[in-house]
């Protein structure tokens, strides 16, 4: 990092953090010859906007997870504030909120995530409904996929709690998993390995029917998510299934490969909370008016607190039904709900939560 930088500052023309830290070649000096310093990695939201921008090519994100590995790895930091994020992972692994529908001779199931599940439990299950028409045998996961630990440098924790989800789906006869959420998403292709990582968009687009006569079209602005701001396919998709809709996507100064973190990324909020908000602004600044529209249940809660905005598979499932941020305990008994709700599903093959299933090998 040191070598290559030139510190061409675009990196930090839009990034608070960097403008009040350095460039990352000051900081990756700092850290190696001062030593390191335990809050500022956790101040970088991990967004990769500055991945986007280098013209060197460079990832000062993957240092910046990097130093969090570093530090939790010599038992220096276990920041108090992140206890949430942690207990809400765990809960998500719960016997509580897991749940494994299976059939048998299962191959593919379908990974909501927590967030998606948490605030769109009907949606789930219209999406469930749907694929399961294209895909005979279509399984579904409950389970939370440990991202929490993954951005907050705890890899061992994630290691085991991850490799203990891809090994019961393995041992399963599962190989393919459909994801919504695009953290799930890269901690599926990242780690999944002889699981394949389908995104939902891809077969939607693929089948959700052409949208008919639209007189009176909605204008929409994208806010393409920064865990996939290099996936193009996925935000063409995307694209693709609001003009469906019936809605017309405006351009947007910040999307795809440069768009702007909600401020959710990273868990930045818990220890600097302005730097989160200075994300959440950015990301809404030039909407004038128009309706907010993405594809994680995430920005959705965090934009939906200045604008208006909704999913996507909103548009898709439940339009006009709104996009207002859902939170905590909703959020746990919406996810209760739809467990229980696939539980009272007929079932074949192998069901159980996360704790049932791992004791089967």
């Amino acid at each position: 990092m040191q070598a290559d930088c030139v510190e061409c500052g675009l990196c930090s023309r839009d990034c608070a953090f960097l403008q009040e830290k350095g460039s990352p070649k000051i900081i990756a000096t700092a850290w190696q010859e001062q030593g390191p310093s335990s809050l500022l990695p956790y101040e970088c939201s991990l967004c990769r906007l500055c991945t986007a921008v280098c013209p060197k090519g460079l990832d000062p994100s993957a240092m910046f997870l990097a130093m969090r590995r570093e530090l939790a790895l010599a038992g220096q930091v276990r920041f108090p504030e992140h206890r949430p994020m942690k207990r809400y992972e765990a809960l998500g692994r719960s016997a509580w909120f897991s749940w494994y529908s299976l059939p048998k001779g299962c191959e593919t199931v379908l990974f909501p995530g927590c967030s998606f599940s948490g605030s769109r439990p009907g949606v789930v299950a219209q999406l469930f409904d749907f694929l399961d028409e294209i895909i005979p045998g279509l399984g579904l996961v409950l389970d939370c996929c440990s991202k929490p630990s993954h951005d907050l440098g705890h890899q061992a924790d994630f290691d085991l709690a991850f490799g203990q989800l891809r090994q019961i789906l393995l041992e399963q006869g599962v190989r393919r998993v459909i994801v919504l959420c695009p953290n799930c998403d890269r901690m599926w292709r990242e780690y999944g390995q002889e699981i394949e990582c389908v995104n939902a968009y891809e077969i939607l687009a693929e089948h959700w029917p052409a949208a008919g006569s639209h007189p009176a079209r909605k204008q929409v602005v994208v806010h393409d998510s920064c865990a996939l701001r290099f996936d193009k396919q996925t935000q063409d998709n995307v694209r693709l299934l609001l003009d469906r809709s019936g809605c017309t996507v405006q351009e947007s100064a910040a999307e795809r490969r440069k768009t702007y973190c909600c401020g959710e990324g990273g868990s930045v909020p818990f220890l600097r909370p302005d730097l989160a908000e200075q994300w959440s602004r950015k990301s809404v600044a030039g909407v004038k008016g128009l309706l907010v529209v993405t594809y994680c249940a995430g920005c959705v809660n965090f934009i939906g607190r200045k604008v208006e905005a909704c999913h996507v598979l909103d548009q898709l499932f439940e339009p006009g039904a709104g996009g207002r941020p859902v939170k905590a305990p909703r959020t746990y008994w919406n996810r209760y709900r739809l467990k229980r709700l696939f539980r009272r599903r007929p079932q074949t093959g192998q069901c159980g939560t996360r704790q049932q299933l791992s004791t089967l090998r």
